[in-house]
């Protein structure tokens, strides 16, 4: 009977070693799967953001490319209008340097007059003094014309008294 009892002591051990086991077995196993829910649950979440995140930047990428299909079309036409204020540019520098010539012309023309100017301020100049001494010389001749007169007449006088 000793041997019945040990062996049911040891049974009943082994029984109890073995529901111990089982138990946490089951309690590593719903740990474990929880924590498998847990990450899935995760992942399943990471999954919706990185969607979300994707259209968002597929939206980014359509928006960015229509701001560029614009720029494109922006550039184009600043280069049309860089392209038409550069002819006016070389027109205007055309136009400049027609008139430039002009301005030499104009300048050499009015140095020429200047000197006809004084030129013919000195023919004034010169032609005044000479009136000035011809008019001395006109009232000189006026009094001694005036002084012959007078002579005269004392002589005219003088002889008829004789």
């Amino acid at each position: 009977i000793q041997n019945y009892r040990s062996a049911v002591v040891c049974l009943v051990l082994l029984c109890v070693l073995l529901l111990t086991a089982v138990i946490v077995l089951c309690v590593h196993i719903h740990t474990n799967n929880t924590s498998y829910t847990q990450e899935r649950n995760e992942q399943l979440t990471k999954i919706t953001n990185l969607t979300e995140d994707r259209d968002e930047l597929l939206t980014k990428i359509t928006n960015l490319t229509e701001n560029r299909d614009e720029l494109l079309t922006k550039i184009t036409n600043l280069t049309e209008n860089r392209d038409e204020l550069l002819t006016k540019i070389t027109n205007l520098t055309e136009n400049r340097d027609e008139l430039l010539t002009k301005i030499t012309n104009l300048t050499e023309n009015r140095d020429e007059l200047l000197t006809k100017i004084t030129n013919l301020s000195k023919d004034r100049d010169e032609t005044q003094t000479k009136i000035k001494k011809l008019t001395e010389n006109r009232d000189k001749l006026l009094t001694k014309n005036e002084e012959f007169r007078e002579e005269r007449r004392i002589l005219t006088t003088k002889n008829e008294n004789l």
